[in-house]
């Protein structure tokens, strides 16, 4: 089905040749019909002897029809309207003959039709409605809106469908789908070559409703794709089939009927039972698109940690526990020692597997209930819900050594101190802020002020901010 799926939900670049090759193959089909009847040679215009053979007007017809798809509207708009005119005037035409049983004495212009029916050389009546509707189409097709664009779908739909009924006639053997009483019928290569020009003319709307469920990557696309074979095929087979062996003598037409009635109610039930599934899919696949945006939405796409917004959310709604009297819990800042070291030694690829690394290891270690997050860069924070300052500087205590521990195996080279990977870190417990500075932002500036002291110190260690530095720091800006 890839032939068919696009990206944009376009039709693929091959749908757009199909008209063309129609166009030449039903110019084929009438330039044959046109030699046969001039040579003499039935089997070019009837195929069987025993068949009606196509009419030299209906042969005109199909050529103008045909060229319709070869003839580039806007480059040579004349021609390509005659091309429209000339189908439409023979359909007209014959058609005002079938009803108002006028001769306008056109059906043996260009031959002498010598059957022995009572309107040679006139084609048959659902020949002239086709034509004449797929005329109609060709000339407002491309036009626009309004009001033409609803007359170029139902021209769409009642030329498909007089197609459609000759073809299931033909199929069937039914004679009056392809015939009229008085007429010797719809002749093959007519019924050919409409069938054709149906193709070429749907294929010319395929970005258009239904047709471009086709190429679409979603839901809808994979419930047209999978339905539309057993739709279209499996009731002619059916079909085929009862009847075949109600010809064979294998049953009576009575259970014939109940056969086909059976096998289509069968098929009917798979049918839905495909589309149940393919729903049922689809919405499985869009939770889980769902879970997925939410995930994005509220974590790291690298780490898959916390990001900053969910982080300071979670921060601030911790902080207005503590505001009203819990004042257990605090902040830590995290800093990845030497990582312009590994970035710049190994590259950037590098430097986020250290991130990711340290990360996993960080939260496999943390106490249930504290959250870790990525603010940016190599900047981790933890949010430790519940412990004094003690318990804080032991939670701290642990994220050291753990990134220690990892970053042995982590470090751009071992021998050198000063490119091994640790962490600082910068530790604010929320008992030693004061009521009024208890806001997500003061707080992230406490912490990345301990956080400072902690590197200035000489890295992989913990510190709390400086002396006074919670008290006396100026009053920050609300956001």
């Amino acid at each position: 089905m890839t032939v068919l799926v696009t990206p944009t939900g376009q039709p693929p670049a091959w749908v757009h040749a199909v008209p063309r090759s129609i166009g030449w193959a039903t110019v084929v089909i009438g330039t044959a019909v046109l030699l046969g009847w001039s040579a003499d040679v039935t089997v070019l215009s009837a195929i069987d002897p025993s068949l009606p053979a196509m009419k030299p007007l209906s042969a005109v017809a199909v050529i103008g029809a045909g060229a319709t798809f070869l003839v580039a509207r806007t480059r040579r708009p004349a021609l390509w309207w005659t091309t429209v005119v000339v189908p439409f005037l023979i359909g007209a035409g014959v058609l005002v003959e079938w009803v108002t049983g006028a001769d306008l004495r056109i059906d043996q212009l260009l031959f002498d039709d010598d059957t022995e029916s009572r309107y040679p050389g006139r084609p048959a009546p659902q020949f002239s409605i086709a034509v004449l509707l797929f005329s109609l189409e060709r000339a407002l097709s491309g036009v626009g809106r309004g009001w033409a664009r609803q007359v170029d779908k139902i021209a769409v739909a009642g030329f498909c469908l007089i197609v459609l009924a000759v073809e299931t006639g033909y199929a069937f053997g039914a004679e009056e789908l392809t015939s009229t009483s008085e007429v010797i019928g719809m002749s093959a290569p007519s019924a050919v070559a409409l069938a054709l020009l149906a193709v070429g003319v749907l294929a010319s709307h395929a970005d258009r409703r239904p047709l471009r469920y086709l190429w679409d990557a979603g839901a809808t696309g994979q419930l047209t794709r999978r339905l539309l074979p057993t739709v279209v095929l499996a009731p002619p087979l059916l079909g085929i089939l009862a009847l075949t062996g109600e010809q064979a003598g294998w049953y009576q037409h009575e259970l014939a009927v109940a056969l086909i009635t059976g096998a289509m109610v069968a098929t009917l039930a798979g049918v839905v039972s495909v589309t149940a599934e393919t729903v049922r899919a689809t919405a499985d696949d869009l939770r889980a698109s769902e879970e997925r945006s939410r995930h994005l939405a509220d974590h790291d796409p690298l780490t898959g940690l916390l990001n900053r917004r969910s982080f300071e959310a979670a921060l601030e709604a911790q902080l207005a526990e503590v505001r009203q009297g819990s004042r257990t819990g605090g902040l830590l800042a995290i800093d990845v020692d030497h990582f312009k070291e590994v970035n710049d030694t190994l590259g950037h690829h590098a430097g986020d597997a250290v991130l990711v690394a340290l990360g996993a290891r960080i939260q496999e270690h943390l106490r249930e209930g504290d959250a870790l997050a990525r603010l940016g860069g190599d900047e981790l924070a933890v949010l430790v819900r519940a412990g004094d300052e003690a318990g804080c500087a032991a939670v701290a205590e642990r994220i050291r050594l753990v990134a220690r521990e990892a970053g042995r195996s982590l470090a751009v080279s071992p021998e050198d101190p000063r490119h091994r990977v640790s962490v600082s870190v910068g530790l604010v417990p929320f008992a030693a802020v004061d009521a009024g500075d208890l806001t997500a932002a003061k707080v992230l500036v406490y912490a990345d002020l301990a956080l400072y002291g902690a590197k200035g110190a000489g890295r992989d260690q913990v510190s709390g901010p400086p002396p006074g530095t919670v008290a006396d720091l100026p009053p920050l800006e609300q956001e």
